[in-house]
């Protein structure tokens, strides 16, 4: 089931129980990518976007880890943990 939901200039992101980030875009509705965070306990608990990053993420998970990714390349940029 579907967590969240999440509106970025052109895509639409939401984010699942299995901490599946899924990137649509917001025109077509087409899946555009699918983030798999890989970590087994960063569950999803809030996305945003940071003002002056562009096409960056920030992932936030219930456990107080982020993520930074790049949703145009797939690639994250940096995982803030412990």
């Amino acid at each position: 089931p579907i967590l969240g939901i999440f509106f970025m200039g052109d895509f639409i992101l939401t984010w699942d129980t299995d901490s599946e980030v899924h990137i649509f875009h917001k025109t077509t509705c087409e899946c555009y990518s699918t983030l798999s965070l890989e970590q087994p306990t960063f569950s999803v608990a809030a996305i945003l976007h940071p003002f002056t990053y562009l096409n960056k993420i920030l992932v936030g998970s219930h456990s107080g880890q982020l993520q930074l990714w790049n949703v145009k390349t797939i690639k994250r940029s940096v995982f803030f943990g412990f």
